[in-house]
Order: C-alpha cells, then sequence, then structure tokens
C-alpha cells in the first residue's frame, strides 16, 4: 500500500512476456510460416560452408551462419510485426488499409537505425559498460518507432529519450526479463546440442552433421520460434512504452 499523499509505484511492465505468447498465437499461421523460413534459411549456414570448403574454418562459418539467417532480420519479422501492430492498434501511423504500403517504404530505414543503434550500444558496452546501456535505453526503441510511425531517426531519437527518462526503470526491467529468458532458453539448446554432439569434442559436428541430424533442425526452429517470440514481445513493451508517454496505460496489453 503506498502511503496517502504519495503516488502509487509504477506498475510492472513484466506483462510484455506473456504478451509475446499472445502475440505468436494471434496469426498461427504467419508464426509458423516465419518459424519454418528461419529454419530453412539457418540451415543455409552448413551448406554454404560445404559449398564455399569452409567446414573447417569456424570464423568463415559463423560468418555464413549470419549471412544465411540475415533475411529474418532484415526484413521478413520486420515485415510480422508491422502487420501485427496494425491489427492490434490501426494506429495512424500504421493504419490496416496502408501497412504494406508503408512498410515497404520503412523497413530499410529502421534496419540501417537499429545497425546503428546496436553498433553504438555494442561498442559501449564492451568498452565501458555503462555508456552502452544508457544508449540503448535511450534508443532502443528509435528503430521501432521509426519503422511503426514513420518517424525520421532524429525524431524518434528524441521520442524514446523523453519516454525512457521518464519511464526507464520499468521498461528496463522488463527488457532485461525478456532478454534472461532468451539466454536461458539459447543456453539450454547449447547444453543439450553438446550433449547429443559430445562424440564430435571441442570442434563440434562437421557441415555435413549439422546440415541433416534432426536434432539440429529441431534446435533450429526452437531457436528460430524464441526470436519471434522476443520480436513479439519487444513489440509489447514498445506499445507500453508508447502507453506511458501518452500519459495512459499501454493498448492491448492483456496480462499485467
Amino acid at each position: 500500500m503506498p502511503e496517502i499523499g504519495r503516488p502509487a509505484p509504477p506498475r510492472s511492465q513484466n506483462g510484455a512476456l506473456a504478451d509475446g505468447i499472445r502475440f505468436l498465437a494471434r496469426r498461427p499461421g504467419w508464426t509458423v510460416g516465419l518459424v519454418i523460413l528461419g529454419t530453412l534459411l539457418a540451415q543455409l549456414g552448413p551448406a554454404l560452408e560445404i559449398v564455399g570448403k569452409a567446414d573447417k574454418n569456424p570464423l568463415m562459418g559463423m560468418a555464413l551462419a549470419w549471412v544465411a539467417v540475415l533475411p529474418m532480420q532484415l526484413y521478413f519479422i520486420p515485415r510480422w510485426i508491422s502487420r501485427l501492430d496494425a491489427d492490434l492498434l490501426d494506429a495512424p501511423g500504421n493504419p490496416q488499409a496502408r501497412w504494406p504500403h508503408l512498410f515497404d517504404h520503412r523497413w530499410l530505414r529502421a534496419f540501417g537505425a537499429g545497425l546503428v543503434v546496436q553498433a553504438l550500444g555494442g561498442i559501449g558496452i564492451l568498452l565501458f559498460i555503462i555508456p552502452g546501456v544508457v544508449i540503448l535505453t535511450l534508443a532502443g526503441f528509435a528503430p521501432m518507432r521509426m519503422l511503426l510511425r514513420g518517424d525520421i531517426f532524429p525524431d524518434a531519437l528524441r521520442w524514446n529519450a523523453r519516454a525512457m527518462a521518464r519511464h526507464w526503470p520499468r521498461i528496463v526491467q522488463a527488457a532485461l526479463a525478456i532478454l534472461l529468458v532468451t539466454f536461458a532458453g539459447a543456453l539450454g539448446l547449447m547444453l543439450a546440442q553438446n550433449a547429443v554432439f559430445a562424440r564430435f569434442g571441442m570442434e563440434g559436428p562437421d557441415a555435413w552433421t549439422r546440415l541433416k541430424h534432426p536434432f539440429i533442425w529441431l534446435s533450429q526452429g526452437l531457436g528460430t520460434l524464441m526470436l519471434v517470440w522476443v520480436s513479439a514481445a519487444f513489440l509489447s513493451l514498445f506499445h507500453r512504452l508508447e502507453g506511458l508517454a501518452a500519459g495512459e496505460s499501454g493498448p492491448d496489453q492483456g496480462s499485467k
């Protein structure tokens, strides 16, 4: 109970984690399609290693795996997020009737802004930790604002900074919870994979094994599902931040 005369403490935004699951179920066909597409793209990594004869080069293998899944982050997940936002809110900046046209004009700029924010935040974390966290806090939602509301980068940065300056404790808490669940899931998959392929030693399975083994396909599918859930959970968190910034509860928040 808050003391009389004092405002109630801000409501937790951890409901975004459950919202992420609800959003996946809102259009199950899209969710299943994204998981299948992401799994197939991920399996292009070992295929490219075989074609490029790079299966003995771990760094080249990692680079090829990143290139294989880039279309998911670059285009397919942002498109799904735009459609989901239009379904949920039908906001003036992303209405149901026009979202495909608006997405086609925004996605590349939003992706570029995301790369800039992530690069600056990553450098800040590697070198000084706190500056990187501050950058991601004050600019992390700017690319989504550009994608879904059509702001240019400077306006999106100003909106993000103003909104997070007032409401960062609960938003950051929820973001950390989302990332903690993601880390736990990734760690679980890694430990299971190490157990299944223990006979290959520290180098891990070769490209042919990764391309053919059913467990790799299963783990890639689960990893893609986790990626889609993270995107949906952060969409909910963005909606909640918009609601807080506007002085009202976030739209379609579901469980609190």
